[in-house]
C-alpha cells in the first residue's frame, strides 16, 4: 500500500508540474504562446458542443483517415500499449451537433454534462461531424456517454506541449539545442524546473542510453520519424564512439532509412509519401545474426551530415551506403513538368541498391498519385536499373506520380520478408 501511494503521489505531482507548464505557455512572456503574431493562434481550437449520437464498433461509421479504429487491433510498437481492439460495443467515435473543422489537431473532449460528467477524452481527430476517440478500448468513460451530452473541445495543451523542448534545454553534449542558447551557452527562453524528457527515455528504453554497448549492434533510424528525430541516432553514435573509439566498426552499425516514419506498419498512412521500414529491420537482424555468429560483418554505415539538427544524405545509393535502394523519378527530364491535356509526358526512373545490400527486384507506379501502385513489375534482379515510361493525361489537373522500388537480399520479388523499399515522387500540371 506505501510502495502503491508513493507512486501515485509522485505522477501526481508530475502532471501538477506539467499543467503548470502548460498553462504558463498562454499566460507568461518568453513563452510563443503570449505571443500575439504567433501562428499558434489560429492552430487553437476551443469550442463547445452536444453530442447528437454515440457511436459503436459494431456498427461502424465512416471514419475517414481514422477507419482503424472501428477494426480489430493492428499492434505494432506505436498501438501496443492501447491494448486489443474487438469489442463490439466499444464506443469509437461522437457525432457532435457543432464541430470546427478537421484542422483542431491533438484536441481533449471533457464531458461537461450527463452521467460521464468530469471525463476527459483523447480525440484522434475529426472527420466530418464526428470525432473520433483516441484509445476507445482503454477509457471506461466511454460507456456512460448518451446523447444529449455537453462537451467542450480544447487543444491548447497539445499546442502548449509542442515547444515544451525550448523551455527544458539540457546540456552541450545535445548541439541541437544550440539554437536556444546564447552566446556563453545560457538557456534563452524561460526554463521550466522539471524535466520528462528522462523520463520518456527510460520509459521506452528501460534505461537512460549511454551508448557504453558490450556487443555487436545495427540501430536503425528513419528520416521523416515524427517521435524519434533522426538526429538522435547520431547522437547515440556519438555516444558508442566515445565508449569504443577507433575500434567502433567492429561492433557497430547505423543504418538510416529514407522516407520512413516512426510506426512499424506494413499499411502506410500516406502510401504514395512514405515507405515502411519493417524490411530494413528485418535486413538488420538477419546481418546482425551473420556478424555474431559467422563473422560476416554487415554493409556499411548510411553516410551523412547534419545541418541545423537536419539528417542529410548524399543523392547517390553508392555515396549513401546503407541498405536501402536510392529512386529518383523525372518527368520529361525535371521534377515539375506542365503538359496540356492528351498529351504525354516521359518518365524515367533511375534505381540503384548501395554496395553491399540486396539487389533491386521490382518496382510499382502509381500515376495518380491516389496512394494506389497501379502497375507493378517484377526485373531482374540487379544492382541498378533505368526505364522510361511515356503517360498520357486526358484531363485538366495536378498529378504526383510514384515511383516505388524494392530490394531484397535473396532477390526474391514476391516475399514480404527483408524487403527493402524506397520511392520518389514528380509532379506533372496538365493545363
Amino acid at each position: 500500500m506505501t510502495r502503491a501511494f508513493s507512486a501515485e503521489r509522485r505522477c501526481g505531482n508530475s502532471a501538477r508540474r506539467t499543467n503548470s507548464a502548460l498553462s504558463a505557455f498562454w499566460t507568461t512572456p518568453g513563452y510563443l504562446g503570449t505571443d500575439p503574431d504567433s501562428a499558434i493562434h489560429r492552430e487553437r481550437g476551443r469550442f463547445d458542443s452536444t453530442i447528437s449520437e454515440v457511436l459503436l464498433r459494431r456498427d461502424p461509421p465512416d471514419l475517414g483517415p481514422f477507419a482503424e479504429q472501428a477494426e480489430t487491433a493492428q499492434g505494432g510498437v506505436d498501438e501496443a500499449f492501447k491494448g486489443s481492439a474487438g469489442d463490439p460495443g466499444t464506443v469509437v467515435a461522437l457525432r457532435l451537433k457543432a464541430v470546427a473543422g478537421p484542422e483542431i489537431l491533438g484536441a481533449e473532449l471533457s464531458v461537461t454534462s450527463g452521467e460521464a460528467e468530469g471525463a476527459k477524452l483523447r480525440l484522434k481527430g475529426f472527420h466530418g461531424d464526428l470525432a473520433v476517440i483516441d484509445m476507445p478500448d482503454l477509457d471506461k468513460a466511454l460507456s456512460a456517454l448518451r446523447a444529449g451530452d455537453t462537451v467542450h473541445v480544447d487543444n491548447s495543451n497539445f499546442l502548449a506541449a509542442q515547444t515544451y523542448h525550448r523551455h527544458q534545454v539540457p546540456g552541450p553534449e545535445y548541439p541541437v539545442w544550440d539554437q536556444f542558447r546564447d552566446a556563453d551557452g545560457t538557456p534563452i527562453p524561460p526554463q521550466r524546473p522539471f524535466q520528462p524528457a528522462p523520463l520518456f527515455a527510460a520509459g521506452a528504453a528501460g534505461s537512460l542510453p549511454t551508448g557504453r554497448i558490450g556487443g555487436k549492434m545495427i540501430a536503425v533510424a528513419c528520416l521523416l520519424d515524427r517521435e524519434a528525430f533522426p538526429w538522435q541516432a547520431d547522437w547515440y553514435r556519438t555516444r558508442v564512439t566515445e565508449h569504443l573509439g577507433a575500434t567502433v566498426d567492429d561492433d557497430f552499425r547505423r543504418w538510416y532509412v529514407d522516407n520512413a516514419l516512426h510506426a512499424d506498419s506494413e499499411r502506410q498512412e500516406h502510401p504514395n509519401h512514405t515507405v515502411s521500414y519493417l524490411g530494413v529491420l528485418h535486413e538488420a537482424l538477419r546481418s546482425l545474426a551473420d556478424w555474431v555468429e559467422k563473422d560476416i560483418p554487415p554493409a556499411s554505415h548510411t553516410k551523412y551530415e547534419i545541418s541545423d539538427g537536419q539528417v542529410l544524405v548524399p543523392d547517390s545509393a553508392f555515396e549513401r551506403g546503407g541498405v536501402q535502394p536510392v529512386v529518383h523519378v523525372t518527368a520529361d527530364g525535371g521534377r515539375r513538368a506542365e503538359i496540356t491535356a492528351g498529351t504525354g509526358v516521359t518518365l524515367k526512373v533511375t534505381a540503384e541498391a548501395p554496395p553491399g545490400a540486396g539487389p533491386v527486384v521490382r518496382i510499382q507506379w502509381d500515376l495518380d498519385g491516389d496512394g494506389t501502385y497501379e502497375i507493378d513489375e517484377i526485373t531482374e534482379a540487379t544492382s541498378r536499373l533505368t526505364l522510361e515510361s511515356h503517360h498520357v493525361y486526358a484531363g485538366p489537373g495536378t498529378h504526383f506520380v510514384t515511383v516505388r522500388v524494392s530490394a531484397q537480399r535473396d532477390a526474391d520479388p514476391d516475399t514480404p520478408f527483408a524487403r527493402v523499399d524506397n520511392l520518389d515522387r514528380v509532379r506533372i500540371v496538365v493545363r
